[in-house]
């Protein structure tokens, strides 16, 4: 029985390491002057970069970071009193986004990019956001 339970434990430990790895790097998206910008580091820390050009006008550029998990396809972001501060002023904490990416093991032949989508956050400007992988 143990050893039942120890082979479960190994193979969902196994799953969300790989799912984790799956989910790391930079997602971008850049619309009407605008640029949104997320970077999911390994060890579970994100960095968020917006920056928005107009046409004569000065640059806005807002920050926010905290930590991420990952549960199936859904990424959580929180974020906490200590990663808010002058600079890190975008508050992403309960914030929500499904991350969609082509199984190794499909073999269609669609050739959409891996991506995630905010569906849930408490900054509008992020609500159904999608951010490509690069």
């Amino acid at each position: 029985m143990k050893f039942l339970f120890s082979i479960l434990f190994i193979a969902t430990s196994l799953t969300a390491t790989a799912q984790a790895k799956i989910l790391v790097g930079t997602y971008s998206s850049t619309t009407e002057g605008a640029t949104h910008t997320i970077d999911l580091q390994k060890d579970g820390s994100f960095t968020y970069e917006f920056i928005e050009e107009l046409p004569e006008q000065e640059q806005k550029r807002l920050l926010g970071k905290g930590n991420w998990t990952s549960t199936q396809r859904v990424i959580i972001f929180t974020t906490t009193e200590q990663d808010l501060n002058d600079e890190y002023t975008i508050d992403l904490n309960d914030s929500k986004a499904r991350s969609t990416w082509k199984s190794p093991l499909s073999r269609s032949e669609s050739d959409e990019k891996e991506h995630i989508i905010f569906f849930r956050t408490a900054e509008s400007d992020l609500k159904n956001l999608k951010l490509y992988k690069q």
